[in-house]
């Protein structure tokens, strides 16, 4: 464009409420009351519409290397794309209130957002990367999967199908070999402690051991054969000497690896959905359909009966210290409890989003907590119950979820056919306390134009942390979301 020449870019169908250069001056980036991001070429040719926001976006701003571009909405959320139109998932959900400025720091490796909610939160933004497996494809077969486990040297994945298979994958991605034996879905996999032994359970009524390698050991058949039940869950006790599974019927069976039984009992009078052992190999957990949640010695006793949620208890597991004993259930609750059976702590999931949750683990460190929901999210909390990150890139149930031993990364196995292994800065999650909140009630309706004056003057976050650190409540929140 020449030096006075005007140009006019039309095509949102709404107002236009924001717009910004790329770095380089080559293309211009809107959002609009209409729900849609557009960007632009210098000749008004608009290359690509961006869609995802369910309300009017309010903010948008490119990154200093103009390869991401970010946007703010109404409806609460700030959304990152590429661009090349993409959404970069997942989105930031953190504000309670209309979003109404976003911005990059200078050196791209901070986002800056103000909302209505009187708050303005800086998100951490490096990139995060993730790997999709989606290798169970037998011709006929649905492929949805329904567990997934870490070897315990965090080298190999195992993923567990509807097509009745197990496949082992390198951390890479990379397929190694498959399982195959079960008649029916397999329900459950899981690696010995020793990492020797897989063992899977099935909707067929039995448990197969096999070695690394993909040879089947051993078929515990002892189950009942019927419509009416199917095994669940398993778990390796930690010396790896015992294997407990869990059916529907609500029985309990202690395994010795040579396939004889060490012990059955009746745990509960309806569907268990999940078996493991105490890290000291001395209490088995179960968690029924029944609302509760039972704590067992391996000879049958019964310690403890955890009540508090109001409907199905989806999965009970231990802290790395043995002291501790999360559970997720069909309320929308995640809860913690002690080894004396008190509540400690309840999550509300709804409060943040609707969904049931159907599995809930501690990572290695004990200090955050990984769930997976109903409606495919995957989220990360620290133990006050604060939610500190989002993973929405599947598009079905999320089933099966958990950190590998190192707590590096996290793989989530959905019946949207694929795994996926996460790799995060779990270490920057964990010290998210020093993350800020701003009480924005003094500053008011200047809040948007001061976070975006700031990053533009290229002061440094550090700088203005301690200086927000001097104002009341401060560092109240902890919301630190790392792409």
């Amino acid at each position: 464009m020449e030096n006075g020449q005007e140009q006019t870019l039309r095509g949102h169908k709404g107002a236009v409420n924001s717009v910004s250069f790329s770095p380089d001056g080559r293309m211009i980036v809107t959002g609009s009351r209409d729900r849609t991001i557009k960007i632009w070429s210098l000749d008004g040719k608009v290359p690509k519409t961006l869609k995802g926001h369910t309300d009017e976006v309010s903010s948008v701003s490119f990154s200093s290397d103009g390869k991401p571009i970010v946007s703010a909405s109404f409806d609460k959320t700030v959304r990152l794309w590429d661009i090349n139109g993409e959404e970069i998932k997942p989105f930031l959900a953190g504000h309670n209130a209309q979003v109404n400025q976003v911005v990059f720091s200078p050196d791209g490796s901070t986002i800056a957002s103000a909302s209505f909610d009187k708050t303005a939160k800086l998100w951490a933004y490096n990139r995060q990367k993730f790997l999709r497996f989606a290798g169970h494809k037998i011709e006929g077969q649905d492929n949805n999967l329904w567990g997934i486990a870490f070897s315990p040297d965090g080298q190999t994945i195992a993923t567990a199908s509807q097509d009745r298979t197990v496949e082992l994958w390198s951390r890479n991605g990379q397929g190694l070999t498959t399982l195959k034996g079960h008649t029916d879905t397999v329900t459950s996999v899981r690696f010995s402690p020793d990492g020797k032994m897989i063992a899977t359970s099935s909707k067929d009524d039995t448990v197969m051991l096999w070695r690394r390698d993909g040879v089947r050991q051993k078929i515990l058949d002892k189950y009942k054969r019927s419509d009416d039940n199917a095994v669940d869950s398993l778990s390796f006790s930690p010396n790896s000497e015992f294997i407990a599974t869990a059916d529907w019927t609500g029985i309990v069976k202690i395994w010795n690896l040579d396939g004889t039984e060490f012990n059955t009992f009746r745990a509960h009078n309806d569907r268990i959905y999940d078996v493991n052992f105490s890290p000291n190999g001395q209490i088995v957990a179960t968690a029924s359909r029944d609302k509760t949640i039972k704590l067992w010695s391996i000879n049958g006793q019964l310690f403890k009966t955890l009540e508090g949620h109001s409907d199905q208890v989806f999965n009970a597991s231990f802290s790395s210290d043995g002291n501790t004993i999360i559970t997720s259930s069909r309320d929308n609750a995640i809860k913690l409890w002690n080894l004396d059976g008190q509540n400690i702590k309840t999550i509300d999931v709804s409060s943040v989003y609707p969904g049931q949750v159907y599995s809930a683990r501690f990572s290695p460190s004990g200090k955050l907590i990984v769930a997976a929901t109903r409606d495919g999210r995957i989220t990360i909390w620290d133990l006050e119950g604060d939610l500190l990150k989002i993973l929405d890139t599947h598009t079905d149930i999320v089933d099966d979820v958990g950190f590998s031993p190192d707590g590096q990364s996290i793989a989530s196995a959905s019946r949207d056919d694929t795994a996926i292994i996460w790799n995060l800065d779990f270490k920057q999650l964990e010290q998210s306390k020093a993350l800020w909140k701003l009480d924005l009630d003094k500053v008011t309706k200047d809040s948007c134009k001061w976070a975006g004056d700031y990053l533009k003057h290229n002061i440094t976050i550090s700088c203005l942390a301690t200086a927000i650190k001097r104002d009341n409540e401060a560092l109240r929140d902890q919301n630190l979301y790392s792409l």
